[in-house]
């Protein structure tokens, strides 16, 4: 008795994982938004499947064929070119059900800043047993695998799928080369007509101890305002909401590291995913007297900097 117990409690264990993954919905609510901003980085994206990647490294690093990735406080999911070796990175939507008579598009923001050729997507209509190529997508920048620059916008028309369950997908084929593929902002549902800004950065020229000036540009909404947001890694604050192509935030500490979020207002509730810039506030003027004996290592104050050539506790 003991030993049927004992049996029936190490499969129960062995079977406890799989039967309390939870499932994941039909996507039948649009417009659908993915910006990765809710899942947890260096995971496959949840509810996303890249198991039929054709890569021997997919059971060591599945996160880096097609996983999500964080640089300056955005995510996204990106394709790590040499981790895929010379093998094929995919990953597949959830399942998509379209509603019948609507001329929905599917739109989103890449980079391919690797060395391997053209990156595709592609539609299932059979649940991912076929797909179809409906686009493809060249090079748009030198090799990089950490920094995705630039996006470029990209759109596809899924009328033809309308009223019928689809599955995207997101292929590459690997050279084991350098670099990686990113995409972000994913969104399904009619054209858009509000759209994200474009070039967001901070203005050096009026970098302040205690302010920084976000700018950017929008050549595509017109009557637009933006709704600006100060990121940390537990919460997201509302700013305020800026008419021109700039926003300074104000009542920063001095040399802190900041992360700003804008997103377009096109009014009657519609607006867009963030656009993500992270910057530094200066230093604040000494008060007088000032006094550095230069005993640590590196000087005590962060705000010192060596000259080129030597270390802070050599100036």
């Amino acid at each position: 008795m003991l030993k049927f117990l004992r049996t029936f409690a190490m499969a129960a264990a062995m079977m406890l994982p799989f039967a309390m993954q939870a499932e994941c919905d039909d996507i039948t609510a649009f417009p659908w938004t993915e910006g990765f901003e809710g899942m947890t980085a260096s995971t496959v994206p949840t509810c996303w499947d890249n198991s039929a990647s054709g890569s021997s490294t997919l059971s060591s690093y599945p996160e880096r064929i097609w996983g999500v990735y964080e640089t300056g406080g955005n995510k996204m999911i990106r394709m790590y070119n040499y981790y895929v070796q010379n093998g094929t990175a995919l990953i597949n939507t959830p399942t998509i059900t379209l509603p019948a008579g609507e001329s929905y598009e599917l739109s989103f923001s890449y980079s391919h800043r690797a060395s391997c050729g053209a990156f595709s997507v592609k539609v299932s209509t059979d649940g991912g047993t076929t797909f179809t190529e409906l686009q493809s997508y060249t090079s748009t920048g030198s090799n990089n695998y950490t920094n995705p620059g630039d996006f470029t916008e990209a759109a596809i028309s899924l009328a033809d799928y309308a009223g019928q369950s689809i599955i995207l997908q997101f292929f590459s084929t690997a050279n084991y080369g350098s670099g990686a593929i990113f995409v972000d902002d994913i969104r399904i549902g009619a054209p858009a007509s509000c759209f994200k800004v474009t070039d967001l950065a901070i203005d050096a020229t009026q970098t302040t101890s205690s302010s920084l000036t976000l700018t950017w540009t929008d050549a595509r909404n017109s009557g637009a305002s933006y709704d600006v947001y100060a990121i940390t890694p537990s919460d997201t604050t509302f700013l305020g909401n800026a008419t021109d192509t700039f926003y300074t935030a104000t009542g920063l500490d001095a040399n802190t590291s900041y992360v700003f979020g804008v997103a377009t207002n096109c009014g009657g509730g519609e607006v867009t995913e963030m656009a993500i810039v992270n910057g530094r506030t200066s230093c604040a003027a000494y008060d007088l007297p000032y006094t550095e004996n230069f005993s640590a290592t590196l000087a005590s104050d962060p705000c010192w900097r060596g000259a080129t050539g030597t270390t802070a506790d050599e100036v």
